[in-house]
């Protein structure tokens, strides 16, 4: 998912047709361009954040990274979520439990205070520094117009993302009758 400003808005405009963008039931996509669609974004994953904490606690998991489906949030607009403690609790507890915040900003500086990572992407030589290690590595970046990002999106379009059962669904036993389908006279 994105959060993007208005202003951004065209160069975000291609993400609308990742199936990856949309909820399970196709009812919420995962693109926001104002501050009442990015409170209502954080809200939801939020929300899943708390579920997934719930089944964690309940399966006395140490690691509920495994948690699918796993989502990346691409974070734009600062000035929309800057205030929202829905992105708090996300940053600091959603990577454990399959939400991952990634900040996109012009300005080292601007980042929030926690972040475990950083990447710069500019001129002259791109690199990713690990926050806690003070260890950085060189990048080599492919670079992808806006475009041919719309073009692939497109063509992803129609692909139907697989259903996850919930643990509800999946029966504790089945019996052989039922797995072939036959019918008791």
């Amino acid at each position: 998912g994105a959060v993007f400003s208005a202003e951004h808005a065209e160069n975000w405009r291609w993400m609308r047709w990742l199936p990856h963008t949309w909820s399970e039931d196709r009812k919420r996509r995962y693109l926001a361009d104002s501050p009442a669609l990015a409170h209502e974004l954080l809200t939801t994953l939020e929300e899943i954040l708390t579920r997934r904490e719930q089944v964690s606690q309940e399966r006395a998991l140490q690691d509920a990274g495994d948690a699918l489906p796993r989502f990346v949030l691409l974070l734009d607009a600062p000035d929309y979520t800057a205030e929202e403690p829905a992105l708090q609790r996300l940053q600091k507890q959603g990577p454990r439990l399959g939400i991952y915040p990634v900040f996109l900003r012009d300005h080292i500086g601007s980042l929030p205070q926690d972040v475990e990572a950083a990447a710069r992407v500019g001129v002259p030589q791109p690199f990713v520094s690990i926050m806690s290690s003070r260890v950085s590595e060189y990048l080599t970046l492919d670079s992808v117009s806006t475009e041919m990002a719309d073009a692939f999106a497109r063509a992803m379009a129609p692909i139907q993302l697989q259903r996850i059962a919930s643990p509800s669904e999946i029966p504790d036993s089945v019996s052989l009758f039922e797995l072939y389908q036959v019918q008791r006279p």
